[in-house]
């Protein structure tokens, strides 16, 4: 796994909004192979700014944001949904998801 001093020098290279999420995907891939993840994101368009109407579906996209099919956003509750849809099905290993309308 990566050192604390890498992780603080990267750190300071990076946007300070993005720092966080960019080092978590960028050393997830690389930690020993018997540990087991998934790293879930929400459409482009989530969020308490945006809430969306509750559909009761979701599609799954991979390291790409999945773009919404309507222009609008998915709702927290179809977000739930997804992700935990992911945990049970267990159909996804080691990879970065992304669950949108």
């Amino acid at each position: 796994m990566p050192s604390t001093r890498r992780r603080n020098s990267e750190k300071r290279a990076l946007p300070s909004q993005r720092a966080p999420t960019a080092l978590i995907i960028e050393d997830l891939p690389a930690t020993p192979a018997t540990l087991d993840w998934v790293f879930v994101s929400p459409a482009l368009r989530f969020g308490a700014g945006m809430p969306g109407e509750r559909l009761d579906r979701y599609r799954l996209g991979d390291d790409v944001a999945v773009q919404p099919e309507d222009g609008g956003a998915i709702s927290a509750e179809d977000y739930a949904l997804g992700f935990v849809d992911l945990i049970e099905k267990g159909d996804h290993h080691r990879a970065q998801v992304n669950v949108g309308h």
